[in-house]
C-alpha cells in the first residue's frame, strides 16, 4: 500500500503497511496462566508440519518448566512429550517477533518491508571479496542454508549458500551485498533435517513391582494417574547364580518401553523374586502387563457427552448489518429464531460496499509514523488530535483511514472508485 493524506503528501510508498510481526508471548506465560488462561492458540494455518512441530514443542517445554517450579499449575493431559531437537521459533517461518501491546503500545509491531519470513539474524557483513563475504557472529552457517537480507532499496533479497568455511560464506549470488548488511538465515538446513528425523513421542509414566507367587511371578503396574493392574505369570523359577546381575537384567528388560504408551520409570523387585529368566520371557511379561494397563485406562475413561438444545432467547439487537458476517441461510435462520428482524448480508454478498468499514484495529498507522502527538502513556487522548483522515491505496482500490483516538483504534473504510 501507499499511505498519503489525500492532499499530495505521501508518508510511505508500496509498503506492507498492514503486515504485522508474529506474536511471541513466551516470556509472559506465567503471567497469562495466573490471569486464568487455560489454553494457548498456536498458529498453524498455511504452515508446514516442521513449523507446527517446532512451535508446539517450544511452548510445551516452556509450560513444563513452569509446572515443575510452580505447584499451582498442572498440565491438563497425562504424559510427557520428548523431542530430539532444540525448539527455536526464530528458525521457523517468522516475520520478526513482537509482544504487541501486552506491556503497552509499541512501534515494533509491524513488518512494513516484507510479509515474508526473515528467520534468525546471524550476523553483519564485515568484508566482501570476489566470490564470498565474511560475517561476524558465532552461529555456524553450512552448505545448503538459505540467507536473506534487505538491499539498499529496503527490498528483501535471498541467496543460497553454496559453501561455508568458518565466517566466510560463498553464496549463489553476490548481488546487492554490501558491508554493514544485516544477514538473516530463513532456511536452516541442519535444523530442518533434525526436525524431519525427530519422532515426537508422548508417554505416560508407569512403575512396575515384581513379587513371587506360588506358581511364578506377579507383576503390579501403576501409572502416573493412579490407574493400576496386577497380572500373574506361571513360570518355572530358576534361582540366579548372580543375583545382582539377574536383578539388573530384569530391570533393564522391564524399563524398555517398546511401542507402548508408557515410560517405565521405576522397577521394584522383591528379593525372593530375583530369578533367572530369558530376556524374551521378561519382555513378554512387560508387554502383557502394559497392554493390560492401557486397556484399564481406556475402561476408566468416560467420553464426555454434550447436548445442544435450541432455544429462542432474544438477541440483544433486532437489526444486524454486514459486520455480523451472515453469509448463508443457516446463519440467517439462527438470528431470526432469536428475534432479529432486519439482516444485512455479509460484506462479500452486499450489493453496495461503499463506505463499509472492512477492518477495525489497534494497529494505528498514525502512531507508527509518529503523527500521534496526543498520546499519553499507553493510550491516546483527544487533546490536540488531528482527526483528518489518511488514505491507503493499492493498484486497484482506495481505503480511508479514520481514527478513534479515545479508544486508540484505526478504522479502514472502503471507498468506491
Amino acid at each position: 500500500y501507499t499511505l498519503d493524506d489525500g492532499k499530495g503528501h505521501v508518508y510511505a510508498r508500496n509498503k506492507h503497511l498492514l503486515s504485522l510481526k508474529d506474536l511471541n508471548l513466551s516470556d509472559h506465560l506465567s503471567g497469562l496462566l495466573e490471569a486464568g488462561v487455560t489454553s494457548f492458540k498456536i498458529e498453524g494455518r498455511l504452515k508446514d508440519i516442521d513449523y507446527v512441530k517446532n512451535i508446539v514443542s517450544f511452548y510445551r517445554q516452556r509450560l513444563d518448566q513452569i509446572f515443575e517450579t510452580d505447584g499451582g499449575f498442572r498440565a491438563s493431559s497425562s504424559g510427557a512429550v520428548t523431542v530430539s531437537f532444540n525448539p527455536d521459533p526464530e528458525k521457523s517461518f517468522n516475520r520478526g517477533m513482537t509482544q504487541y501491546f501486552i506491556r503497552g503500545r509499541r512501534k515494533d509491531i509491524a513488518s512494513f518491508s516484507t510479509p515474508k519470513s526473515t528467520g534468525k539474524r546471524i550476523g553483519t557483513v564485515m568484508r566482501i571479496a570476489e566470490n564470498y563475504f565474511e560475517i561476524n557472529g558465532d552461529l555456524e552457517v553450512v552448505n545448503g542454508d538459505g540467507l536473506c537480507f534487505f538491499d539498499e532499496n529496503d527490498e528483501l533479497q535471498g541467496v543460497n549458500v553454496n559453501r561455508a568455511k568458518g565466517r566466510s560464506i560463498y553464496p549463489q549470488s553476490m548481488e546487492h551485498l554490501r558491508v554493514g548488511t544485516q544477514i538473516y538465515r530463513n532456511y536452516d538446513k541442519q535444523f530442518i533435517e533434525a526436525l524431519e528425523r525427530d519422532k515426537a513421542i508422548r508417554r505416560v509414566d508407569a512403575r512396575i513391582r515384581i513379587r513371587q507367587s506360588d506358581t511364578g511371578l506377579v507383576l503390579f503396574a501403576i501409572d502416573e494417574d493412579g490407574v493400576s493392574v496386577t497380572l500373574a505369570f506361571a513360570c518355572e523359577r530358576t534361582d540366579a547364580r548372580d543375583k545382582d546381575r539377574a536383578r539388573e537384567s530384569m530391570q533393564t528388560q522391564m524399563k524398555k518401553s517398546g511401542d507402548s504408551m508408557f515410560a517405565v520409570t521405576e522397577v521394584e523387585i522383591e528379593s525372593d523374586a530375583v530369578v533367572f529368566l530369558p530376556a524374551s520371557v521378561l519382555n513378554a511379561m512387560r508387554r502383557s502387563v502394559l497392554t493390560l494397563l492401557e486397556q484399564e485406562r481406556m475402561n476408566r475413561w468416560a467420553r464426555p457427552v454434550y447436548w445442544i438444545r435450541k432455544n429462542t432467547a432474544p438477541y440483544p439487537a433486532d437489526a444486524l448489518d454486514y459486520t455480523a458476517n451472515i453469509a448463508n441461510h443457516l446463519a440467517e435462520a439462527f438470528y431470526r429464531r432469536h428475534g432479529v428482524t432486519r439482516i444485512e448480508p455479509a460484506f462479500e454478498l452486499a450489493p453496495d460496499v461503499n463506505e463499509a468499514t472492512v477492518m477495525t484495529t489497534k494497529h494505528c498507522l498514525k502512531f507508527q509514523f509518529g503523527m500521534c502527538e496526543g498520546k499519553r502513556g499507553d493510550s491516546c487522548v483527544d487533546e490536540g488530535q488531528d482527526r483528518s483522515p489518511l488514505y491507503l491505496r493499492d493498484s486497484r482500490r482506495t481505503y480511508r483511514l479514520e481514527f478513534d483516538c479515545e479508544r486508540c483504534m484505526m478504522k479502514i473504510i472502503f471507498e468506491e472508485q
